[in-house]
């Protein structure tokens, strides 16, 4: 997906450098970001939570976890 196409679901988007995990610059909880600062070279996280619609993340790295997802 595009920048733009997560934005457009209401997500909050953050900056992260290219091979990195998450986000490094000081006070990015709180920094907003827009399209423009997407550009080649930067990587994108989503910020999770209240600041996404109450967007969750869950590793399913077990069977078993698999298995109770649903």
């Amino acid at each position: 997906m595009t920048p733009s196409e997560y934005a457009a679901r209401g997500w909050c988007l953050k900056r992260v450098p290219a091979g990195q995990k998450r986000p490094i610059i000081e006070g990015w909880p709180d920094t907003e970001f827009g399209l423009a600062d997407f550009a080649n070279g930067v990587d994108i996280a989503v910020q999770l939570g209240k600041h996404s619609r109450d967007l969750v993340d869950c590793d399913l790295d077990c069977e078993a976890a698999i298995e109770v997802a649903p």
